[in-house]
């Protein structure tokens, strides 16, 4: 079987309970790579007690855990540092990212020019969130048994910069998504305009991902968040760039 590839680290992000720890770790087994689990959670009570040992029972013997909520002491941070060093792939789980998005957004809209109408042109911001939108749920889903349909959305809803960016993702994709036969289904939760000026926007978007790989009963579920930058043309707001946060 082939080891898939991941890059040196992968930031997974969601809300509380979106699945997130399984996620990664299914990330993790999918390399095939010896894997270190960095956890952090105390047992204060019954419940918390109930699901780290549901997290311990459902790795395997691949994986090496070091438990260590707060600050190290030597002895102990020099060997979490070897292991680290040891390990293939690192791999981190973060939550709050909502709160994080939406401080970000109040931030760039306070600071942005005059010459934004983000908050004075309602319906220009309404028209680039349900735009790009689409964009993003099209063109960032795809399903092993239909790639040429990604393929069309890109052509439909990407310009410029963006689709030099999807074409060096896109032959990657294709070849592991009809390895690993999977289904991705991205959902934008959360979008806002940071900056409109004429016609260019500047977005942030909170999107939510479900994975199904066939066979498997239970999907996987991740998310993330996306800067955009969306221009007009012909009537059409397009993705012209786009970069993760």
């Amino acid at each position: 079987m082939t080891k898939a590839a991941l890059p040196p680290i992968t930031l997974v992000l969601g809300g509380a309970r979106a699945g997130k720890s399984r996620f990664a770790e299914e990330l993790i087994e999918s390399t095939r790579c010896p894997a270190l689990y960095l956890a952090t959670a105390e047992p204060r009570d019954e419940e918390m007690r109930a699901r780290i040992a549901a997290h311990r029972a459902r790795r395997g013997t691949n994986w090496t855990t070091v438990e260590e909520p707060l600050d190290m002491a030597p002895p102990r941070r020099s060997k979490l540092v070897t292991k680290l060093v040891a390990s293939l792939v690192v791999l981190v789980v973060c939550a709050g990212a909502t709160a994080w998005f939406t401080w970000k957004t109040n931030t760039a809209l306070s600071t942005s020019p005059l010459s934004n109408t983000a908050l004075s042109d309602a319906a220009g911001s309404t028209e680039v969130i349900g735009q790009a939108t689409q964009a993003v749920e099209q063109v960032f889903s795809y399903t092993y048994t239909d790639l040429p349909k990604t393929e069309r959305a890109m052509n439909s809803w990407l310009t410029g910069r963006a689709v030099e960016q999807y074409q060096a993702l896109y032959g990657q994709l294709k070849t592991q998504a009809a390895q690993q036969k999977l289904t991705l289904q991205t959902t934008v939760r959360t979008i806002g305009v940071v900056s409109l000026q004429g016609d260019r926007a500047e977005l942030l978007a909170f999107l939510d991902q479900r994975a199904v790989r066939e066979g498997t009963a239970t999907p996987s579920t991740g998310g993330g968040q996306l800067k955009i930058v969306a221009v007009r043309a012909g009537g059409t707001w397009k993705v012209s760039d786009f970069g993760t946060l």
